[in-house]
């Protein structure tokens, strides 16, 4: 059954029995609806659309669409500045930049925040928090160092 098939697929609980491409994702206002992801990449000077393309994947990490807009207008030149929303924040899409030489611009979820004029400095916010590689640990910005205490694994295994 197709039904099946796509539950499978999608790692869901449940598929749509009208639409079983569509997927059940979370909105602005936080309610779970049918929909799709769909990204566009436009030109900055132009406003024109280059590329487009729709997903089921409920997050933006992995629309970043460089391909597309290739293949729309040929091949980016190494140095062409590329910007992005924070939804397309991840070490994947950064170092992929990085080997294109590819000029990016995507800022984390706080940098987001706080050009939009939210997110307040936070004494003990993540980016606080010093790593020593050597010894494999944080410090705080007290100056105390953090003992791990436990390894916590996300059900997908991130």
């Amino acid at each position: 059954m197709k039904e099946e098939e796509e539950l499978r697929k999608g790692g869901q609980d449940e598929v749509s029995l009208s639409d079983p491409e569509s997927r059940f994702m979370k909105n602005k206002k936080n309610h779970t609806e049918l929909s799709y992801n769909y990204q566009i990449a436009v030109d900055y000077g132009s406003g024109i659309i280059l590329a487009g393309s729709v997903s089921q994947d409920p997050t933006d990490h992995d629309q970043l669409q460089i391909e597309y807009v290739e293949e729309n207008v040929g091949k980016l030149l190494p140095g062409a500045k590329v910007s992005s929303d924070n939804g397309y924040f991840t070490g994947e899409n950064l170092r992929y930049l990085e080997e294109r030489s590819l000029d990016g611009y995507i800022p984390n979820k706080k940098q987001a925040s706080q050009m939009k004029g939210k997110g307040k400095d936070k004494p003990y916010s993540k980016d606080k928090f010093l790593y020593d590689l050597e010894g494999d640990q944080f410090t705080c910005p007290a100056s105390e160092v953090l003992t791990c205490k436990c390894i916590y694994t996300h059900k997908n295994n991130r």
